[in-house]
């Protein structure tokens, strides 16, 4: 798993893997982030309980550490959305 970085603010996302769909199924068909936490200690025990529970229905839980994108100041919302439209199409 990774680590954090410094300059982010970091959560865990917990991940479903559907084994049960078979080869064929395309991977972003067979992924499903179910749940977003801000504690590893609650990430770890939510997929244990999640892996334990669904043990027979051909699924796997585990988490993944990921960066949380805080939203844009106004300012600079405005000066993307001017610098799309002022972009030849």
């Amino acid at each position: 798993m990774s680590t954090p970085h410094q300059r982010h603010e970091h959560v865990y996302a917990i991940i479903r893997v559907d084994q049960f769909q078979g080869s064929e199924t395309l991977p972003q068909d067979m992924i499903t982030v179910t749940r977003i936490v801000h504690d590893q200690a609650c990430a770890e025990q939510e997929v244990e309980r999640l892996n334990h529970l669904n043990a027979d229905l051909g699924c796997t839980y585990f988490w993944q550490i990921t960066r949380l994108e805080q939203p844009l100041p106004a300012a600079q919302l405005a000066a993307i959305a001017h610098e799309h439209h002022a972009e030849p199409r």
